[in-house]
């Protein structure tokens, strides 16, 4: 088989599964980890994905009694501004939802969440993964 029919197969390949040279077709996958500490206003490591817009996934965080997970949707609206929620339904959360803003970035971006009665705001870095 030419060089060139195998590339090509490679590359059809890649294409039907979904990869284009700028990322996932059938989505962005996106990866971060915030500031916070192992107190009541810990770090957030999270795992999301975009897709039309909209935004979902899951964070985690360590608390000294141990880890949350936690449940990730929002979306992305007119100039590229993001509005994301983090939910969870671990009873032991003092404050299971927590908001969080920023500007999508198609390289890095940057979320903070709206600062809580117990916590300063917290930032998280997203990248591609």
């Amino acid at each position: 088989m030419k060089a060139w029919a195998r590339s090509s197969g490679i590359l059809l390949a890649l294409l039907t599964a979904g990869c284009t040279p700028l990322g996932l077709a059938r989505g962005d996958y996106w990866t971060g980890t915030s500031t916070g500490d192992r107190d009541a206003c810990p770090a957030f490591e999270f795992e999301i994905a975009l897709a039309d817009k909209a935004i979902s996934g899951t964070a985690t965080s360590q608390f000294e009694w141990g880890s949350a997970l936690w449940e990730v949707k929002g979306l992305v609206a007119e100039g590229n501004r993001v509005t994301l929620e983090t939910r969870t339904e671990d009873p032991r959360v003092t404050q299971p939802r927590l908001s969080w803003t920023g500007t999508y970035n198609p390289v890095l971006w940057t979320i903070t969440q709206e600062p809580g009665p117990d916590c300063p705001p917290r930032t998280a870095r997203l990248q591609r993964r």
